[in-house]
């Protein structure tokens, strides 16, 4: 798939290449006249020659940065292949379309995260149960009662720190709001629904954060998939 490049971000490469060929050229001009004024055997030879190596070096190096894009009859085309993931479906679907329209994708994105955000539900329970595992006392149902009211806080508390924010309502303490309330909430939810002591909704706390992280990954995951059809 080619990614067509812009006029100006083609002009733009064809300048820093020119720049750089030209102070290179001034740059190998300056040593070789250093090195032809050096007596044979002074060690300040080899010096200079290193300085040439690499800057022979840097060369190969912006040769092969320029042959990343594809040049045609006028010079530069300005176009770049991506070979991709080597998936065809994968490749001729979903990026494809992120290629062509990113603009339309991300707008089905955020839509499907209002309509699909029930499923932070199933994908956070199974997460949650395995801190408890060794406890029958708690069941799927438990949790996924946590989930939902522990979801339904933070929407809430994240629509009126947008509110706040729009308005430049105490911008310094919406940060901090956003901070320091959410792990809060979750180590004082812990501690009540589950009846724990300070120490286990801590370290369960710890260990929670780390699955929200996995949580927000996978559904963003799933997201960038139903952005395709």
């Amino acid at each position: 798939t080619d990614l067509s490049a812009s006029d100006e971000t083609v002009e733009g490469l064809e300048q820093a290449g020119e720049t750089a060929r030209s102070q290179a050229a001034a740059t190998r001009e300056s040593l070789n006249e250093r090195l032809e004024s050096l007596p044979a055997d002074s060690p300040l030879r080899k010096e200079v020659e290193a300085d040439i190596d690499n800057l022979e070096a840097a060369e190969e190096v912006l040769s092969t940065a320029e042959s990343v894009a594809f040049k045609g009859e006028d010079g530069l085309a300005g176009s770049i292949t991506n070979h991709g993931t080597g998936i065809k479906w994968l490749d001729e679907g979903i990026i494809n379309k992120w290629r062509e329209n990113p603009s339309l994708m991300l707008y089905k994105m955020q839509n499907n995260a209002y309509k699909f955000s029930w499923l932070l539900i199933p994908l956070s329970v199974p997460f949650v149960w395995l801190m408890f595992a060794w406890r029958r006392r708690f069941k799927a149902y438990d949790h996924a009662i946590f989930v939902t009211y522990s979801l339904a806080f933070m929407s809430m508390l994240f629509i009126v720190l947008s509110v706040l924010a729009a308005f430049r309502i105490g911008d310094g303490w919406v940060f901090l709001a956003l901070v320091v309330i959410p792990p809060l909430h979750i180590y004082k939810q812990l501690r009540g629904t589950y009846e724990l002591s300070r120490f286990s909704a801590l370290w369960r706390l710890f260990i929670l954060s780390g699955f929200i992280l996995t949580v927000i990954l996978l559904f963003l995951q799933i997201l960038f998939l139903l952005g395709a059809f």
